[in-house]
Parts: structure tokens; C-alpha cells; sequence
């Protein structure tokens, strides 16, 4: 399986599976995100990667941590960096 480098641009308005640990459910779990205005990834002030989006299913959004897949459908037109 091949590793992407994304950028924002390129994931606004995808959808993707993520599974990460949630500490909250104390195991891994997975959901439905989509790539909309308000998402992000980036640093909690102790130093954790951490990725906001929105959660399809319970339409709201998450913050996951511990990130272990994002999985999505990657276009053929669109023109991304191996």
C-alpha cells in the first residue's frame, strides 16, 4: 500500500475511514470522517499529532489521537506526491 502526501487542499470535501485509540471506549475504534473547513491536524501542548474531523456518523466533530489508519479513495486527476 502506498503513503500520500496530502495537504489540506487536496482533502477538502473527502471521506475517509479512521481508526485510532479512544481512550474514552479504552480500545481502537474506527468511524466515517469527512475532510470539511473546520478540520486540522496538529499539536496538543504536549507535543501529541492530533486530527479533528467531522464524524459523518454522529454528525459532529472528533479529535483523534493515536491515529493507527485513515483509509480513503484516493481520484486518479488528482496529482499527489508518493
Amino acid at each position: 500500500m502506498d503513503k500520500l502526501n496530502l495537504n489540506e487542499d487536496d482533502l477538502k470535501g473527502r471521506t475517509f475511514k479512521i481508526k485510532y485509540y479512544a481512550k474514552k471506549h479504552n480500545k481502537v475504534i474506527s468511524r466515517i470522517g469527512k475532510w470539511v473547513d473546520d478540520c486540522k491536524v496538529w499539536s496538543s501542548s504536549k507535543g501529541d499529532v492530533l486530527l479533528t474531523y467531522f464524524d459523518v456518523e454522529k454528525n459532529n466533530f472528533r479529535t483523534a489521537k493515536d491515529v493507527v489508519e485513515i483509509l480513503g479513495y484516493v481520484p486518479d486527476d488528482l496529482n499527489v506526491k508518493k
